[in-house]
């Protein structure tokens, strides 16, 4: 399993900044998660590698941090992951936390963008 990223690795968002960064981002991945479970963790680790394979920017919201994102966007299980263009969420990646099923979910979405 692929060590954690630092914590200063990935950008975190929180509800006072989370909307008008994510505007401010052409595309990027949006994550949220929690310290405290084990998936987030392992998705947290996978970002990086996710990222660089599909060419756009990861960001991370801790739940505790972002409740207000976290209602906007419906969140209902953790980790999850969002392709987002310019503040709007264009799909859930819907995959095992596996790097080739994740690139290739986050693919499917950017195709049918």
């Amino acid at each position: 399993m692929p060590a954690d990223p630092p914590p200063s690795a990935l950008p975190k968002l929180r509800d006072a900044d989370a909307w008008p960064r994510l505007e401010a981002t052409p595309l990027a991945l949006l994550a949220v998660g929690s310290a405290s479970c084990g998936a987030c963790r392992r998705l947290r680790a996978l970002l990086p590698g996710l990222s660089a394979g599909v060419g756009l920017p990861a960001l991370w919201a801790e739940a505790e941090d972002a409740p207000g994102l976290i209602a906007e966007l419906e969140v209902f299980h953790l980790p999850a992951l969002f392709v987002v263009a310019a503040g709007e969420p264009l799909g859930e990646v819907q995959a095992p936390l596996q790097a080739e099923a994740l690139r290739a979910a986050v693919e499917a979405l950017l195709r049918a963008r």
